[in-house]
């Protein structure tokens, strides 16, 4: 009888440690004027631990006059590349905190990539073309999950207690860092997050098709 016992400890122990696990909860990111979905908004976990660096350099391309993709978001002391497809020449630059740098005008692609060793925000700029603009999201979060059209994003709490999250895009009224949140540790399914953020802007360049084809010449 005594022999059974340890057998029975260790299979309720495990079930024990089976049970005590949450399961992933779905967020539901929503524009709080208007109830609208969100996409595109980045939502990190910071007990899931630290995130590893990428084993290569990540990409932030330059394309039709654009920054490809426009969010990028990598784990900090991640390097991330940024070449030029156009056939004119970009000078890409940041003044964030995160990040600050500055590669001045080339064509093609600059010598070496640059490495994001400060988990932030940082925003991309061109000096050429004032038009530009992209986000690269540095996390420090080994779970960071971006919103899909519908704004849903699941994330995996290590604790059924109240879990903490981070969440950001480019719309918050200070889209320098992310807002902090608890989620209950009860509630229905899906939890839904409304966000305060600034209107939607309206793409506006009367000299957009001359400079392509300018650019095409």
């Amino acid at each position: 009888m005594m022999r059974l016992r340890r057998p029975i400890l260790a299979t309720l122990a495990l079930l024990f440690a089976l049970c005590s696990h949450s399961q992933a909860l779905t967020l539901n990111i929503r524009d709080a004027a208007n109830g609208d979905p969100v996409p595109h908004a980045v939502v990190s976990l910071p007990a899931s631990g630290p995130a590893s660096p990428l084993a290569s350099p990540a990409v932030m391309a330059q394309e039709n006059r654009t920054f490809e993709p426009h969010l990028l978001v990598i784990p900090a002391g991640s390097m991330v590349e940024f070449p030029n497809h156009d056939n004119t020449q970009h000078h890409v630059y940041s003044f964030s905190p995160a990040k600050t740098f500055n590669i001045e005008l080339y064509a093609k692609r600059p010598e070496a990539p640059v490495t994001f060793d400060t988990a932030g925000v940082v925003e991309l700029g061109c000096n050429i073309h004032d038009n530009m603009q992209a986000f690269i999201y540095v996390t420090d979060a080994a779970q960071t999950v971006t919103t899909g059209p519908d704004g849903v994003a699941r994330i995996e709490p290590p604790t059924a207690a109240p879990v903490t999250v981070k969440v950001w895009h480019e719309r918050l009224r200070d889209n320098s860092q992310p807002v902090t949140l608890t989620i209950p540790a009860s509630g229905e399914e899906p939890r839904v997050i409304s966000l305060d953020l600034t209107p939607k802007k309206v793409e506006a360049d009367p000299f957009a098709d001359l400079q392509r084809r300018f650019d095409n010449l």
